[in-house]
């Protein structure tokens, strides 16, 4: 992943780590922190809401919403920073879930712009 970010490339990572029974965002793995504290790249926080409502022949409706990138400069790099970003990564992810699940609710109207 290192590599990849230092190169320029886009990294992409389910945060968590693993699927979540509860189909809320489950807690954040310090991955993308260390990724984007030892590379100096910023993070895009990506929720996806409705794929936890899927079954087999029910294909619920499924929204995607990205937040603003996010740099985590001045934190250092190590475990307090990775903790720091972390937390923070997790909290967007969390406030653009619960938006989307919002958004849902009203119907999925179209021309939303997701929270900072």
């Amino acid at each position: 992943m290192r590599e990849s970010a230092r190169k320029g490339r886009v990294v992409g990572l389910f945060v968590e780590g693993t699927r979540q029974r509860s189909g809320r965002p489950g807690r954040a793995q310090p991955g993308a922190a260390m990724v984007a504290l030892q590379e100096d790249v910023p993070v895009v926080p990506i929720a996806i809401y409705g794929t936890q409502f899927w079954r087999i022949g029910n294909f619920a409706p499924c929204s995607i919403a990205y937040g603003e990138p996010v740099r985590f400069e001045g934190l250092p790099k190590g475990g307090r920073g990775y903790k720091e970003a972390t937390v923070e990564i997790e909290r967007r992810i969390n406030t653009l879930f619960d938006w989307l699940a919002d958004v849902h609710a009203r119907g999925r109207p179209r021309g939303l712009t997701p929270p900072l």
